[in-house]
């Protein structure tokens, strides 16, 4: 039996996911300090209900759903949406760990992104430390076939090149 043709994306998309976490975080404070509320959050201890699991620590969480918008325009909002008072933030760091976690899910090679001097000090304000993960999600059989190069009569490595 084959397996199912895999349906590849079309355009980049990306999501964003603000997290805080610690041993004594209470979501319901994080909630309160931040004006907003988390998409998931639980105390260190909680139960998951769905699987048993004991949590080991406390986290508060906000994320997107995948999207094609422009990420700088989705990030500033992001962010935006929260509290806008420095200080609670730099009380925040200090106490947890937190993070910005932005996926980035690419429908063909040699895309990029850019973050502007005023996006990267509004997280810089927010002493929030930025994680980019990338991930290609093209038909690779379909766009492109595999070739190795030669670098002096030796073959060193492989180059994609495109079919047709």
């Amino acid at each position: 039996m084959s397996k199912p043709k895999r349906k590849y994306i079309e355009q980049d998309e990306f999501c964003v996911r603000l997290s805080i976490w610690g041993d004594d975080l209470d979501p319901d404070e994080i909630t309160r300090l931040l004006a907003a509320s988390p998409t998931d959050a639980w105390r260190k201890g909680d139960v998951d209900p769905r699987d048993g699991f004991t949590y080991l620590t406390g986290s508060w969480s906000i994320k997107t759903e995948r999207s094609t918008r422009d990420v700088e325009e989705h990030l500033t909002e992001l962010v935006a949406g929260l509290s806008s008072d420095l200080a609670v933030w730099e009380g925040l760091t200090s106490r947890y760990s937190a993070d910005l976690y932005c996926g980035f899910f690419l429908a063909g090679l040699g895309h990029g992104f850019s973050m502007t001097p005023k996006l990267q000090r509004l997280l810089a304000d927010r002493n929030l430390d930025i994680i980019f993960n990338i991930y290609c999600e093209y038909d690779h059989d379909a766009k492109h076939e595999w070739r190795p190069i030669e670098v002096e009569g030796e073959s060193v490595t492989l180059q994609r090149i495109p079919k047709g």
